[in-house]
């Protein structure tokens, strides 16, 4: 009797499958490649208690060809064991692949981000948080500069928490402003994108100054402040700056009129106010307004008669700070004046001749700078013979 034998070729795995990772709901497959003589395959899933081939349902297509299809897959399959067992020709042992893990990742951000903004100054900082339910395996911030068109990983100078659930922008400058950021959870869940706004902080580069003004006129106090969006409050103290109350405006100058001798050593400052969260700045020092006395003529030179042998004199009463007295003579009448005289209230006549009558005498009051003079009534003098 002849007997045939048939020498077939051994099937070889040339490519295992792959682990997977999925959400809950998502579809899936494995893969396995082998050459050599391949006659069928059965797919095996171990869940926990070792292996059992898979049957073709609602979950599997494909149990008994190259690639197993998965669909909808759930929670409850997370760290399932998938291997294929590749059946070659007759007298050839079955092969198996390597196995391959699914993990179905149920983790899901319940916190997005938030918009956050704050001020330019130095020691400010930014910090942005995600919530997340389920199992977290990594952490990886972004920050965008051009509207979310690109984005880059934030482990650049001055971030910190970047692989965490938050990160931290610190040393914000308005370089900062308008940057956004965004959280990319295990890899594959991305969170909302955040802005984050710098406001420019507040900064008096002019502050204001004390100034000396005359009662019955005005004064005026201003300052130069930069910042976004500024508002200004002045506020003045009576009482040498124990307490404040608020005047004026919402103005860079303060505008103060009707002065009287009572606000005299008043204090002045002024608050200026920016974009929330920048701080106010409050100008310092404060500053004093000086209130003079204006002059006043309060009893004028009046006429006088003087034998021409005899001597007088012509005497003004004035109020006033510190005034100044600078009496005039005319001899033609009133239309040419000439200084004459001390400084004093008094004008003292002596000498007096015939030739003095009807002169006229006048005199000039004038305070401290910034208050103006005051030109007395004009008196005259008799001169009579013995």
């Amino acid at each position: 009797t002849t007997a045939s034998v048939t020498v077939s070729t051994a099937a070889v795995i040339t490519s295992s499958p792959v682990s997977v990772s999925k959400l809950p709901n998502e579809n899936t497959s494995f893969s396995v490649a082998a050459t050599g003589t391949v006659v069928s395959y059965q797919w095996q899933v171990n869940t926990g208690s070792g292996y059992v081939n898979i049957v073709d349902d609602a979950t599997y297509a494909g149990a008994t060809t190259a690639t197993l299809n998965l669909t909808n897959v759930s929670i409850g399959m997370n760290g399932y064991l998938y291997r294929a067992v590749v059946n070659g020709a007759v007298g050839c042992n079955p092969i198996m692949s390597n196995a391959a893990t699914l993990t179905v990742d149920n983790t899901s951000i319940t916190g997005q981000p938030q918009n956050f903004t704050a001020c330019s100054s130095g020691a400010n900082s930014a910090t942005f948080s995600v919530v997340t339910a389920g199992v977290v395996s990594s952490y990886r911030w972004e920050v965008s500069t051009n509207n979310g068109s690109t984005w880059a990983y934030a482990n650049g100078s001055g971030y910190t928490g970047f692989d965490t659930n938050q990160l931290t922008i610190a040393g914000l400058t308005l370089a900062n402003d308008n940057t956004q950021v965004r959280c990319i959870v295990n890899n594959t869940i991305v969170s909302n994108a955040a802005t984050l706004s710098v406001k420019e902080a507040v900064t008096i580069t002019t502050a204001p100054t004390e100034t000396t003004t005359c009662s019955g006129s005005t004064a005026s106090f201003t300052v130069a402040a930069t910042g976004a969006g500024l508002s200004y409050q002045w506020q003045v103290s009576t009482n040498a700056g124990s307490t404040w109350t608020n005047i004026g405006t919402n103005s860079t100058t303060l505008s103060l009129t009707g002065i009287t001798v009572g606000m005299n050593n008043n204090l002045y400052h002024v608050i200026v106010s920016g974009t929330s969260p920048c701080s106010a700045v409050t100008s310092s020092p404060a500053v004093k307004l000086s209130v003079l006395t204006a002059i006043a003529i309060t009893t004028p030179p009046v006429d006088t008669t003087i034998c021409n042998t005899g001597s007088g004199s012509l005497t003004v009463v004035a109020t006033g700070t510190n005034p100044s007295y600078q009496w005039q003579v005319s001899t033609d009448g009133g239309t040419v004046w000439t200084n004459t005289g001390t400084n004093s209230a008094s004008l003292p006549l002596t000498g007096v001749t015939n030739a003095m009558n009807n002169y006229k005498y006048q005199v000039i009051i004038s305070g401290m700078a910034p208050c103006g003079s005051v030109t007395s009534s004009v008196a005259t003098l008799f001169v009579n013979q013995p």
